[in-house]
């Protein structure tokens, strides 16, 4: 097995076609071009991985299947799997399309929907101000007439055949715009960061139509306006110390922006990016494709297949990754003789390799049998003329693609491999009313009987209906959400009645689809339509207003003490998404106390109900949030009760009357009680200590007592009185004690015994 993998082949291409594209082959290497496996002369692949292989004008003829190989020293990688179709002359040419906005200074408008080696032109009324050839299905046009605010051009495809020439209906596009931008008002475009060896550089945020220019080392390449980012190609690789710059420019209105400042160095210590397999497990090897993302211009990439068990690595292929290319799909071995039939896997791993750096992508699992649908794939209907694509459902791990009965061009898609369920496969023209177009699975896992879809005829275009905006839109949106677009419809939005972006929606039209916008501010107003051929959908009648966003406010615990510091926390949730929480600020009387969804300490003021925070968020109003404040508890003092009880024997005995003085860390307390009873209960209100704990008192006492029928005194009968207590006021020694208090209340509960002592009366202090 060669370990060089199958190069890409490029489409579409048509018998107008004068080279065909082919990404993969190394430098170093040859490649040949084959047609209906007859290979054309080899051609050597110069210095990059994108190479266009010439053909002899007229001798490609529809339904010829191109393929290629390349050679790199003694080895030959296998033909491209899956064959791409040439695409015969057409019968009919659909309406073009416009990818790009048209304003009064546009350089370049990007053009859709074309037919390879047709002719585009474009029109303002009558006259021509711009034409091209197309070489695929797009081509930037080069605008060389005036243009107008509110003027309507046309644009308009065309093809010489035998029969006379084929020529599409003219498309209208939006009323041109005033120009965005006037002279020196553009902002500089972002370059880089440029690793070692880099083919294309990256240019970012270009205005709609304008002229890019990179600054090389006091080289200027210019290039054709593609979208708001661009890959602009070097023709060689990027080294330290090259520099790199950008500007872009409205020619026609003398129109330029400041240089990308600071000038991008080539940098040869940047990692290169870990390259993202697609797919999240390959139950199909028979499938061949794996789709690979974050890629690097210009790179090696390296398949490896991964025994579970002992790590080893099988190197199923190297291919190079196309020179303006950052994602693609690659075919691989069918390596089903290397799968187990049960766990454990092996998995497939991409290392990708610029300048002697290395990136390896995450494992993906390989197993052993198959487990996907087994239903034919099936084009979603309706499918509408003039159309880009259709969604195709039941596909899983295999390779598809769309037919048509159109003799012209039987085949009108590229091999697409899906992993689950439903995929969009683009075509290479846009679909026409009355013709039927099928599925078909080219490499897959399904039984034979079940790779190819029942036909579905592509319905008439109807009149549009204006896309309708989910609401509320709000100011920290990025998106704008549609539903009721039609899917390979062209989607504009305005902002303030300015346009703003536009898109094609590729999936389901149940679905919400969203459109990038950028900024908006309270209070815009949101328009959209959609347009698809020469049909327009109207204008929204009634704009959308942008709205802040809304907070959902509550507080944990729900509610404080008065005056009584505590830990709080507000969470604050997006009124539309209850699931989202907001980041914001907790203020109090324009004091910032603390942030959203984060415990901090509040300070309640006394003598008031409530507390108000306020919560601000980026993008949201302000909200107020009220604290219930309840009063503090009253602070009961701290009680101590003493109970005295007469401990010896008596018929009857009580206390007349007794007295306790106290003398601790707040003051001197004194109580006199005559319960004429026994025990004696004296209790103390006292002020209540910080944080309880254990107190020293002085305790003494003064109590007269009578009892009857004491007989264990030698000469002590009958009813008798005394208020005197010989031996001390307080036994055990010293007088002085610790009081422990206890409860939420601080309590004490004191039980002092007056007992017999020989012939006299002591008190015990329990």
């Amino acid at each position: 097995m060669s370990t060089l993998l199958a190069p890409i082949v490029i489409g579409p291409v048509s018998v107008l076609s004068t080279s065909v594209r082919i990404d993969g082959p190394l430098p170093g290497s040859s490649i040949s071009l084959l047609v209906n496996g007859v290979p054309v002369p080899a051609v050597d692949a110069g210095a990059t991985t994108t190479t266009f292989v010439p053909v002899a004008a007229g001798s490609l003829n529809v339904g010829d299947a191109l393929t290629a190989r390349w050679t790199l020293g003694a080895e030959t990688s296998d033909p491209s799997p899956v064959p791409i179709t040439v695409l015969g002359l057409p019968s009919t040419l659909s309406p073009l399309v416009y990818l790009s906005q048209v304003h009064e200074c546009v350089d370049w408008v990007l053009i859709g929907a074309a037919y390879p080696g047709a002719t585009v032109e474009i029109f303002n009324g009558a006259a021509l101000i711009g034409s091209d050839t197309a070489l695929g299905n797009v081509v930037p046009v080069r605008i060389r007439g005036a243009i107008q605010a509110n003027d309507v051009l046309s644009a308009v495809q065309s093809v010489q055949t035998p029969a006379g020439q084929v020529k599409s209906s003219p498309t209208p596009s939006l009323p041109a715009e005033q120009t965005p931008y006037r002279e020196n008002t553009m902002p500089a475009p972002a370059v880089g960061p440029v690793p070692g060896c880099a083919q294309a550089i990256p240019v970012r945020g270009l205005a709609q139509g304008a002229t890019t220019k990179v600054h090389f080392n006091g080289d200027v390449l210019e290039y054709p306006f593609v979208g708001a980012n661009l890959l602009a190609l070097l023709g060689r690789t990027a080294h330290n110390p090259d520099v790199f710059s950008a500007t872009q420019h409205f020619e026609r209105c003398n129109a330029s922006s400041p240089s990308s400042a600071p000038p991008v160095i080539v940098d040869e210590t940047l990692p290169i990016r870990k390259p993202v397999i697609g797919t999240s497990q390959y139950s199909c090897p028979a499938a061949r494709a794996l789709p690979i993302s974050n890629l690097e211009p210009g790179a090696t990439l390296t398949i490896q297949l991964v025994d579970p068990t002992s790590g080893a690595a099988t190197v199923l292929g190297r291919i190079g990754v196309g020179e303006d290319v950052s994602s693609g799909q690659y075919w691989i071995p069918d390596v089903s003789a290397l799968i187990p039939a049960s766990p454990p896997f092996p998995s497939l791993v991409v290392i990708q390799e610029l300048c002697g750096k290395t990136a390896t992508s995450d494992k993906l699992l390989v197993v052993g049998s198959y487990q996907g649908s087994v239903f034919p794939p099936t084009v979603m209907e309706p499918a509408f003329e003039c159309v880009s694509g259709a969604f195709v459902n039941s596909v899983d791990n295999a390779v598809v693609r769309l037919y048509s009965d159109a003799p012209d061009s039987p085949v009108i898609s590229k091999p697409v491999f899906n992993f689950g369920g439903a995929v969009w496969v683009e075509t290479f023209r846009p679909l026409r009313a009355g013709e039927h177009i099928h599925a078909e699975l080219e490499l897959t896992c399904q039984p034979p009987a079940l790779r190819v879809g029942t036909p579905v005829k592509v319905s008439d275009l109807t009149p549009l209906k204006t896309p309708d905006i989910q609401q509320p839109v709000r100011v920290f949106q990025r998106f704008i959400y549609l539903s009721g677009t039609i899917p390979g419809a062209r989607v504009h939005v305005f902002v303030n009645g300015k346009w703003r972006a536009s898109d094609t929606p590729i999936g389901s039209t149940t679905l919400f689809f969203g459109i990038y916008v950028g900024e908006l501010k309270a209070e815009d107003q949101i328009t959209v339509m959609q347009t698809l051929c020469t049909k327009m959908s109207p204008l929204t009648r009634v704009p959308v207003n942008v709205f802040p966003g809304e907070m959902v406010l509550s507080a944990a615990p729900p509610s404080l003490t008065a005056g009584q510091p505590a830990t709080i926390t507000i969470k604050a949730v997006d009124a539309d998404d209850k699931f989202k929480s907001v980041g914001g600020t907790v203020s109090q009387g324009g004091v910032v106390v603390g942030a959203t969804n984060t415990a901090f300490t509040l300070s309640p003021p006394t003598g008031q109900v409530s507390v108000s925070l306020q919560v601000a968020a980026v993008g949201y109003n302000t909200e107020t949030i009220s604290i219930p404040l309840t009063a503090p508890p009253v602070v009961k003092p701290a009680m101590l009760t003493i109970a005295t009880g007469l401990w010896f024997n008596a018929s009857k005995k009580e206390i007349t009357e007794i007295t306790w003085h106290l003398q601790g860390p707040s003051g001197s307390f004194s109580k006199t009680e005559k319960p004429n009873a026994e025990p004696a209960l004296v209790q103390f209100a006292l002020p209540k200590p910080a944080g309880g704990g254990f107190t020293p008192f002085t305790l003494s006492c003064e109590v007269t007592f009578q009892f009857q029928d004491f007989n264990f005194i030698s000469g002590v009968s009958g009813t008798r009185s005394s208020n005197f207590i010989e031996g001390g006021l307080i036994k055990p020694s010293p007088s002085t004690v610790e009081m422990h208090w206890s409860g939420t209340d601080l309590t004490i509960n004191f039980l002092v015994k007056w007992i017999q002592q020989g012939d006299y009366f002591v008190i015990e202090l329990m």
